[in-house]
């Protein structure tokens, strides 16, 4: 699924609007930075029509990996809902929670740590198929 991603569009949007939004431990909770990046993704991905989405939601807070998958998938939520509200047509997202199966930064530590709780936007090839809708575990999309 991840190789279906336009490399070129999700590169385009990282540097045009940020592809990422960071969250605080434990929490899913959009703040006021998340939500202007947000705002700033939904405007760039306004003119990619045809493209699928993928938020991919990330976690590296205390608990199990069942715990940390859950986290994950209720940031990429948070992200969905708010690219919705700014006008992205919900058809076009799909969510996929990771969990800690993908870290940034493999390290100890609060300030570390920090840069593995995120949701990252990608943007898929056009043709791309991201799937049905299913469960949230295990690093099943949504």
């Amino acid at each position: 699924m991840l190789a279906a991603t336009d490399t070129n569009a999700s590169f385009r949007l990282g540097s045009v609007a940020g592809d990422r939004v960071f969250f605080a431990g434990g929490s899913a909770d959009l703040g006021a930075r998340a939500r202007l990046v947000i705002a700033r993704q939904a405007q760039f991905l306004s003119g990619q029509v045809a493209a699928p989405i993928l938020i991919v939601g990330h976690a590296d807070d205390p608990g199990s990996e069942e715990e940390n998958t859950v986290l994950a998938a209720r940031r990429a939520e948070a992200v969905r809902l708010r690219l919705i509200e700014e006008g992205i047509p919900p058809h076009r997202i799909r969510t996929l929670a990771l969990g800690h199966q993908q870290r940034v930064a493999p390290c100890e530590g609060p300030a570390c740590a920090a840069q593995n709780r995120r949701v990252v936007t990608l943007v898929l090839r056009a043709e791309a198929r991201v799937g049905e809708p299913a469960g949230r575990g295990n690093g099943a999309v949504r």
